[in-house]
């Protein structure tokens, strides 16, 4: 017996959209991070790059915080302002950047912010560039895409 893969059409992702759009917390915190990155939009000082990732992390639950013995927001700020290019490669929907963030963090401080990294990338791109390459990565994502793939189990 072959195992059928979920479908969406896009009347469900439509209504599954306005749901978050209309959303108490979820909408009006994608509006408030739109706003702070249009108006900060490039990632030229260590301030707002804190702040962004202050705002990612509250929003997102990220956790840094949970990792501030090996990490500090400074140490992300710069890890982050130390990657060449950084505001173009995201325009330009430069995936290989989500990796990038992370293996310098796993490396140097042996943390793993690879959700972090895809949503400080996704919500540039999208926010300020009306661009489409990323995607977050989240537990979410990470328990639930398995049911959507052929052979994968449903999240527990």
């Amino acid at each position: 017996m072959s195992k059928l893969i979920k479908t969406f059409t896009n009347a469900d992702l439509d209504r599954a959209a306005k749901a978050v759009d209309e959303d108490r917390a979820y909408g009006e915190e994608a509006r408030l991070i739109k706003a702070c990155f249009n108006l900060y939009s490039q990632n030229t000082s260590r301030e707002i790059v804190a702040m962004k990732i202050g705002l990612i992390d509250v929003t997102n639950s990220t956790n840094i915080s949970r990792y501030k013995s090996k990490i500090s927001v400074p140490e992300l700020v710069d890890t982050l302002l130390a990657i060449k290019d950084l505001d173009a490669r995201i325009a330009a929907g430069d995936i290989s950047l989500v990796q990038e963030i992370a293996v310098a963090t796993k490396n140097k401080y042996d943390i793993n912010l690879f959700s972090f990294a895809s949503k400080f990338c996704c919500y540039h791109n999208i926010f300020i560039y009306c661009g489409d390459a990323f995607s977050i990565y989240d537990t979410v994502l990470h328990d639930y895409i398995p049911m959507y793939a052929p052979g994968g189990k449903k999240a527990a």
